[in-house]
């Protein structure tokens, strides 16, 4: 048997918001079917048990085959006031000392608020910031079964961004802009968090990755891709991550074409596809930023480039 320790548990808190009503959310936790996608679920890992009895000192047991081990989880339902809260004790051993999960959901505009807290047994306190990330994890696997969800129901220009551009600049310039990075960094990111770090290998097959810094809370927000088409100067395809979402992030491709307009140049930008018409709208206002700066860059562009 564990030693008992005198010290405090820990605990420790994951929030997520998700773009579904509360009750949707609440109900994923308990539905078999969802919580084999999403519970305790690894990119790699195939589900192979799932068995849930949702009621109040009902059990239940989930187990993931990771390469040549068997990841199991096994407990019971503490508390389930729906829509409002979740209680339940687990444990990755059938015998083990079990730790306690406490899941709360509020109703917030567009949507949900998750925050989820895992007490810890103060011998595990080495351990959190694995279960915090593993919680993280989690939160994105069950937000990406509603995207996935409501992607279903969208309309496809419901799914792609398209913004339209004229920069009083020429194609080649302009075209330059995207694809040098000592010019890139100057504009790439929204005002209140611009690119502050840049690799950028403009070629196809190439990758890019780059780090937008936080201007008041120093927050640093990292995104990455791969070039499929560089075709200059009319047009450049890449494929677009968050990093913040792990291995499970959503890729999106990003198409950008350039078109002369006399001495100027209209840039059409695509990026697709989104889950969600909410996320759709979080982008539309970043990368209008993004252009406010290229937009404001590029006659010193020109100045240093003759």
């Amino acid at each position: 048997m564990r030693e008992k320790n005198s010290a405090e548990p820990v605990t420790m808190r994951v929030t997520r918001r998700f773009d579904a009503p509360v009750e949707r959310v609440f109900d994923a936790w308990l539905d078999p079917k969802s919580v084999g996608r999403w519970l305790f679920a690894t990119p790699s890992g195939k589900m192979t048990r799932v068995e849930l009895d949702p009621r109040v000192g009902g059990k239940f047991t989930i187990v993931e085959k990771r390469g040549d081990v068997l990841a199991e989880h096994f407990g019971t339902f503490v508390e389930i006031d729906r829509p409002r809260k979740l209680v339940f004790d687990f444990t990755t051993e059938p015998d083990g000392d079990l730790t306690r999960v406490t899941v709360e959901f509020k109703s917030v505009a567009g949507g949900c608020e998750v925050t989820l807290w895992h007490i810890v047994p103060p011998e595990w306190a080495a351990f959190v910031d694995r279960a915090r990330a593993g919680w993280t994890m989690i939160a994105e696997g069950l937000a990406r079964e509603f995207m996935t969800e409501q992607a279903a129901l969208l309309a496809p220009s419901e799914r792609e961004l398209v913004i339209r551009r004229v920069f009083d600049a020429p194609r080649a310039m302009v075209f330059k802009a995207f694809t040098d990075p000592k010019l890139t960094i100057r504009w790439w990111g929204p005002k209140h968090h611009p690119a502050t770090q840049l690799e950028m290998d403009a070629r196809p097959g190439g990758v890019w990755r780059i780090c937008l810094t936080g201007r008041d809370d120093g927050r640093e927000l990292w995104q990455h891709g791969r070039f499929l088409e560089v075709v200059a100067p009319e047009r450049i395809v890449f494929s677009f991550v968050w990093e913040e979402e792990g291995e499970r992030g959503l890729e999106n491709v990003v198409t950008i074409t350039f078109a002369e307009q006399g001495k100027k140049t209209l840039m059409t930008f695509r990026h697709a596809p989104f889950h969600s018409v909410m996320e759709r709208d979080g982008h539309t206002e970043g990368w209008s930023s993004c252009f406010d700066r290229l937009d404001e860059n590029l006659q010193s562009f020109q100045g240093e480039s003759r």
